[in-house]
């Protein structure tokens, strides 16, 4: 096998443990995806893909951020973000930024997390990177919520749910319908909200999604019960 060959092999490699560590985020399995995106690195380092390690480094984040290791995934988003500076891989650089920002919010340093994904969300727009503006706007829109800003997180849970909309992706869409209509029902907004959220389980429907059906279902029967009767 030749030096050129071996590199493809590694790159390989690591995209595979990354992909595993991923979906080991996506069940909340942090043991497997630390386990995944630490040997992800260390191939991806040792092929010489940057992009590839900086992904790595950004699950690894992650996962600590889930085991509520926050300054330790801190830093391994701040190498993240080293090297996306390096290679230019502006994706992988708003992924380290979003993931700093979960981090800062798990800290207690709310106003910092909310100021670092405004910033995010408006890089990502600028640079038009979709993944890392979804992400920045949906985290914005829970922690304004949390804050009690809804009318902002409306606008944020909007943004979201249009963009998986123009994408094709029905589950994430309804998901941020979901969220949008909470904060509509929370604003008053209960035509508004029964309208997003009758849209949320349309883009259920769609998916496939039984659980997700009957989420919203739940969700719609309630915003109904306060929608006011004909005529009132």
């Amino acid at each position: 096998m030749t030096a050129e060959q071996r590199a493809l092999y590694r790159r390989g490699a690591a995209r595979f443990l990354n992909a595993y560590g991923r979906a080991g985020l996506r069940r909340k399995w942090s043991t497997s995806a630390v386990r995944a995106h630490t040997a992800a690195r260390r191939i991806a380092r040792s092929a010489g893909d940057p992009s590839e390690e900086a992904a790595a480094l950004n699950g690894l984040g992650a996962a600590l951020a889930m085991r509520g290791r926050y300054a330790l995934a801190l830093d391994t988003h701040a190498t993240a973000r080293d090297l996306t500076d390096r290679s230019g891989d502006r994706p992988g650089h708003a992924q380290s930024l979003n993931g700093t920002a979960l981090c800062l919010d798990g800290l207690g340093r709310t106003g910092e997390a909310i100021a670092l994904f405004t910033s995010t969300r408006d890089m990502c727009v600028r640079e038009d990177l979709t993944d890392g503006e979804i992400t920045a706007r949906f985290h914005l829109g829970l922690l304004l919520s949390q804050e009690g800003r809804a009318e902002e997180a409306a606008a944020e849970y909007t943004a979201v749910r249009d963009l998986h909309r123009a994408l094709g992706r029905d589950l994430p869409q309804a998901h941020a319908g979901v969220h949008l209509g909470g904060v509509l029902l929370d604003l008053g907004r209960v035509e508004e909200a029964v309208a997003a959220l009758t849209d949320a389980r349309a883009a259920a429907r769609r998916s496939g999604d039984l659980h997700r059906v009957r989420e919203v279902n739940r969700h719609l029967r309630a915003a109904l019960l306060r929608e006011p009767p004909d005529g009132d």
